[in-house]
């Protein structure tokens, strides 16, 4: 083996293989272009929750974002993209087979009797996107299961066209040769055979001879390739009927599925510019911080002699506090979430700003 060729083989498939990613990566909208879009920033602010990148995202917000920042948000466009096209795959394949998906899902059934077909699209195909991420595990799961579903509707139309034109060649319609598919595995070659010498002319049975028609009836030996593809695609739809029906378990899909039904208006994550104003129901009133300064100079009063108090540790929960019930007091108790965590954080600076240790 020439080692040195062989290595410059190799280098050259990683070189490739490194160009095709950085392609990749550098392929779609800016992050100026894409917080500018309120579809797709909406999903790049879910994105940013599902990496648990709370800390970017409230320098986003807040318009304070430094050189390294700035290298973290480009890397995680690049994937971000990369998903977005994936999540749109999903969404534009199972808009286009729901209906088939649906027949062969007894709880999906239901569900459309219950919920009507325009709301099981709203939230099986529209939530299909914001679906995929915020659970990569489901996606990448739901894009092999599609996979398979188009691979195997290629097969058929294979088999398809093959039927087709055998069909045609011995004169035969294609339900009656689908009748010989269906027969057990001695019965169907024989059948076959007397299908096609029962189109045959007078002269033709004649001279055809035994091994003719033996060659004839195993043209198209692919009876079992054919029932197989049949089966597969079969159950490649059960499968996407059982990830779609895991996906109406979300209580998110849940929770819109029940605002459709009651005519109401479904959650919806906000967008970057919602967010931004959002942000600005945040605001610290000067009251709020002079309380907040003497609850925590009493606090300190009160233990000047305590050696156990470390006022740096007990400065940062005091803080925490503080900016947890800040923004409870704006959104109502209980409301958890990603956007809840960032303006959470957002307070907290502003508070550590205001209020001196």
């Amino acid at each position: 083996m020439d080692f040195a060729k062989e290595f410059e083989k190799r280098q050259d498939k990683t070189t490739e293989a490194e160009r095709a990613e950085q392609e990749k990566k550098e392929k779609g909208p800016s992050v100026t272009e894409i917080l500018a879009d309120d579809e797709k920033s909406k999903f790049f602010l879910i994105y940013l929750e599902e990496q648990e990148e709370g800390e970017l995202a409230h320098k986003l917000l807040e318009g304070n974002l430094n050189a390294a920042d700035r290298a973290v948000l480009e890397e995680k466009r690049g994937a971000f993209w990369e998903r977005l096209e994936q999540a749109q795959k999903i969404k534009d394949s199972v808009g286009g087979d729901l209906e088939n998906i649906i027949k062969v899902s007894p709880e999906l059934q239901q569900e459309k009797k219950t919920a009507g077909i325009a709301a099981l699209k709203k939230v099986l195909v529209d939530g299909s996107i914001s679906r995929s991420f915020r659970d990569p595990a489901w996606m990448e799961v739901m894009s092999k299961k599609i996979e398979d579903r188009e691979l195997g509707k290629k097969a058929i139309d294979l088999n398809n066209q093959i039927i087709s034109e055998y069909c045609k060649k011995y004169n035969l319609k294609e339900e009656e040769f689908a009748a010989t598919l269906a027969l057990d595995d001695e019965e169907s070659p024989e059948a076959l055979k007397e299908l096609i010498k029962g189109k045959m002319g007078f002269f033709r049975k004649i001279f055809t001879s035994h091994a003719e028609l033996e060659e004839m009836a195993d043209t198209i030996d692919r009876r079992e390739a054919i029932k197989t593809g049949l089966a597969l695609a079969e159950n490649d739809l059960h499968e996407l009927a059982g990830s779609l029906h895991e996906a109406l378990q979300d209580p998110r899909a849940e929770q819109a599925l029940a605002a459709h039904i009651t005519g109401e208006n479904p959650p919806k994550d906000p967008s970057f510019k919602e967010s931004k104003a959002a942000l600005k129901s945040y605001e610290i009133q000067d009251k709020e911080v002079s309380a907040l300064q003497e609850v925590w100079d009493k606090k300190k009063e009160a233990n000047k002699d305590n050696k156990s108090f470390d006022i740096d540790e007990e400065y940062g929960s005091f803080i925490e506090g503080a900016a947890e019930n800040s923004v409870q007091n704006k959104v109502g108790k209980g409301k958890g979430g990603f956007w809840h965590a960032v303006f959470k954080l957002i307070t907290g600076h502003k508070l550590e700003k205001k209020i001196e240790k």
